[in-house]
């Protein structure tokens, strides 16, 4: 049985997640209220065995050309089995209509048997370049002496980074103008499409301010240079945003940003830093940055899509990104 979570105390949801291994920030309440303001419909969800919570979801609903895109970006939390995932299916069509699509999003660590259920419930496995089936994951956990998990090179540049005597800095609302620059800049060096306006960027650091550690790196001539941003959530935290100046690049800033951030992290007991996304064929150089830091590499279940009829389910696929 599904009930709908009607509460709209984000603490009480939280907790709800909090409960289930292989959480990622996009079923928490608060990115939820960013995409409801984003234009969204949000609803969320609660799988019951008899009187037991069995999986949890957060789910994003959107008129897409004459179909209803439902996307669970958050993936469904909890060990599901094909029975499980076929009755959600029903459960959204009778609640939404027959003329859907349903797209997820699962963070999880790869598991067959899981690939298997999905692809026998008529889910398709996609590729899209908004999405990376691959992340880095940093263990925190025992770490006294941080920069010990580094690789020499890695470490080399985080103490050329010391020698510019430049300073790191938590970020204040007044140097949003001054991110977006760094974001233009970096596109345009690096020949990629616009990550964020200045309205998203500004809406989606107010909606999450509170689980938000953010460093800004500036030279000693108030420049700044490098940033990053990342999520924090009981004993994890998730990196959100991160950019560098052409400027940045020369005296290694990101090196030193990153660093500050881990340490904080540590402080507040922090015990996975995910590094979120990569690609090692489209972009090396953030892949080798990740993995200096001692990270390691972790395949994620990824990203699926039904529609009842598999012709449409193909189509969306490339049209819906």
């Amino acid at each position: 049985m599904i009930k709908e979570f009607n509460e709209n105390d984000n603490k009480n949801w939280n907790d709800l997640v909090s409960a289930f291994n292989e959480l990622d920030y996009y079923s928490l309440f608060e990115w939820g209220n960013f995409k409801e303001k984003q234009g969204w419909i949000v609803k969320r969800y609660l799988f019951f065995e008899k009187n037991n919570i069995r999986l949890v979801f957060q789910a994003l609903i959107k008129k897409k050309f004459i179909f209803k895109l439902i996307w669970i970006p958050g993936g469904i939390l909890g060990n599901f089995n094909k029975n499980e995932i076929l009755y959600i299916i029903n459960f959204l069509k009778t609640k939404f209509g027959r003329n859907i699509v349903i797209r997820i999003s699962f963070a999880k660590n790869f598991k067959r048997e899981e690939y298997k259920i999905l692809n026998d419930s008529k889910f398709i496995k996609i590729d899209s370049k908004n999405y990376a089936n691959k992340t880095m994951k940093l263990d925190l956990s025992s770490k006294k002496i941080l920069d010990k998990s580094f690789t020499k090179n890695w470490r080399h540049n985080l103490k050329r980074s010391f020698k510019y005597k430049n300073f790191v800095l938590d970020y204040d609302k007044k140097m949003l103008p001054k991110l977006i620059k760094i974001y233009r800049e970096m596109e345009e060096f690096k020949n990629i499409d616009k990550l964020h306006d200045s309205n998203t960027l500004e809406l989606l650091l107010q909606e999450l301010k509170d689980l938000l550690i953010f460093k800004v790196y500036f030279s000693n001539k108030n420049d700044l240079q490098s940033f990053r941003c990342a999520i924090l959530f009981n004993n994890y935290a998730w990196d959100l945003l991160a950019a560098t100046s052409i400027k940045g690049r020369k005296n290694y800033s990101s090196y030193l940003v990153t660093y500050e951030i881990l340490k904080e992290c540590i402080e507040n007991s922090v015990k996975i830093f995910d590094f979120s996304g990569i690609n090692k064929k489209s972009n090396k150089g953030v892949y080798n940055f990740k993995k200096g830091t001692g990270s390691k590499e972790f395949e994620k279940l990824g990203l699926w899509q039904y529609h009842t009829f598999s012709f449409f389910n193909k189509l969306f696929k490339h049209l819906i990104n």
